[in-house]
């Protein structure tokens, strides 16, 4: 294949599904995805991790309590804060969850709605 400054048709998308494609002809497992694709799978899957086990040091340190708030210490410096981990992965986490359970399908992720934060401690629990 051309690369995509000779010929602007071979995006990553054609890449990919051509790639696909060559791997289920030869009859062999797997799929090629993207980067982005697998360090959000990854993430999700740390976080599913470090919620399902409340007692671990590593939960302490990234959760303040049980309701899956972020840990602030208390001597943070002065400035514009920058964008969480722990944040933006529980709300990609709501978003995935929400995918599967139509009962949430349009509720946004609320810290302190309780029937929510049972539902992300249930999944992080069956996470796979």
């Amino acid at each position: 294949m051309d690369t995509t400054y000779i010929n602007r048709a071979n995006t990553n998308d054609v890449v990919f599904k051509t790639v696909n494609d060559a791997i289920e002809r030869e009859g062999k497992r797997g799929k090629v995805i993207s980067f982005t694709q697998v360090y959000k799978k990854l993430k999700l899957k740390r976080a599913c991790k470090i919620i399902s086990d409340p007692g671990s040091a590593i939960y302490k340190v990234t959760f303040d309590g049980n309701k899956l708030r972020k840990w602030v210490h208390a001597n943070r410096r002065v400035g514009r804060p920058r964008q969480n981990w722990t944040e933006e992965t529980i709300k990609e986490l709501w978003d995935n969850i929400k995918e599967s359970i139509a009962h949430y399908k349009y509720t946004a992720f609320d810290e302190n709605n309780e029937g929510i934060m049972e539902t992300l401690h249930k999944e992080a629990q069956t996470f796979h």
